[in-house]
């Protein structure tokens, strides 16, 4: 999990578009500080549906509006969620590339 994770990363001399990234998918138990963590999925909303119903009664539909919430199944783990956002803060804060030298060290 020690990469950097850019949706849109610039790279020299690549077209402007062709390393864009549609979805980034990673464990947050695999992060340092991530125990029993969710996984994540970053998406960019152009890729969400459009049309998941909220609410199915017998002769009435009722759909959200709001993306984020669409997607979002069952009943989110807060405490698990806000330790997933604290371990990827705390390797964004370490660099991942602070971390792939000390483990080249170790290993």
């Amino acid at each position: 999990p020690y990469i950097e994770m850019d949706m849109n990363p610039h790279l020299p001399g690549v077209g402007e578009t062709a390393v864009h990234k549609d979805a980034i998918i990673f464990s947050g138990h695999k992060f340092m500080g991530g125990a029993q963590s969710p996984g994540v999925l970053v998406i960019k909303r152009s890729h969400l549906s459009k049309d998941i119903v909220a609410e199915d009664m017998r002769d009435l539909h009722h759909y959200l509006k709001d993306p984020e919430l669409r997607e979002e199944s069952g009943t989110a783990g807060v405490v698990e969620s806000i330790r997933c956002g604290l371990a990827v803060q705390l390797k964004e804060n370490v660099t991942a590339q602070a971390i792939v030298t000390r483990q080249d060290k170790i290993c």
